[in-house]
């Protein structure tokens, strides 16, 4: 499905087009909305906002998908499928992204751990070879945004945190198998903000598409 991870973070109805709402992206027809259990609507509503109209959504979309595209996080996006109708990242006639940053990753690079090579999974192999954990590797600029807003990645992040270890347990489990595993690593470990932050993010995108019968139930 195009636009897959975004999609499902969303789990708003798709059109037939792109809506005229600011910074919105097509959500392809076929996807319907699924009913989330109280736990992962809990953690849906810190990130969106309870009950988020659709400009809501899209613009929160709009703060949090560059960080996912920015790290080593961007394979596990494309892994699910690599159709994307929002890339490059471009600024918005209204000025609302700053000038580009670039996420800095830790001087050897994220440990082979976090994303391994997921055996016996789907996963194309090529999405992780040996040189994809290299420091520098993604240089894709991160953009936030230029006017202040309740809802900067920062403050999701802040507002995600304080969710405790509930939060740890519904979107990585315990024993549950890649992707889970890798991101519940990056979670526990000392990381960078956006690389946290897009653990939950795909932990959370992960867990709906699970729920609209994805593979990694």
């Amino acid at each position: 499905m195009v636009n897959h991870v975004r999609s499902c973070l969303l789990n708003y109805p798709g059109g037939l087009g792109v809506s005229t709402v600011p910074y919105a992206e097509w959500i392809p027809p076929e996807y319907a909305p699924v009913p989330l259990p109280p736990d992962l609507a809990t953690i849906h509503a810190v990130i969106f906002g309870h009950q988020p109209d659709e400009k809501a959504l899209h613009y929160t979309a709009r703060l949090l998908m560059p960080i996912l595209h920015a790290t080593e996080l961007e394979a596990l996006v494309l892994a699910l499928d690599p159709r994307v109708t929002y890339l490059p990242f471009i600024p918005e006639p209204d000025g609302m992204q700053a000038p580009p940053n670039t996420v800095v990753l830790p001087p050897g690079g994220l440990r082979p751990s976090f994303l391994g090579f997921f055996p016996g999974s789907s996963f194309a192999p090529n999405y992780f070879a040996p040189t994809y954990f290299t420091p520098g590797r993604f240089t894709r600029p991160l953009v936030l945004p230029a006017t202040p807003t309740q809802d900067s990645p920062a403050e999701i992040y802040q507002a995600v945190q304080q969710l405790g270890p509930a939060l740890r347990a519904v979107l990585f489990g315990v024993d549950d198998p890649e992707p889970y595993q890798s991101l519940r690593n990056i979670w526990d470990d000392t990381v960078p903000m956006p690389l946290k932050l897009g653990a939950v993010l795909l932990g959370l995108a992960y867990r709906i598409d699970a729920l609209r019968g994805g593979q990694h139930a």
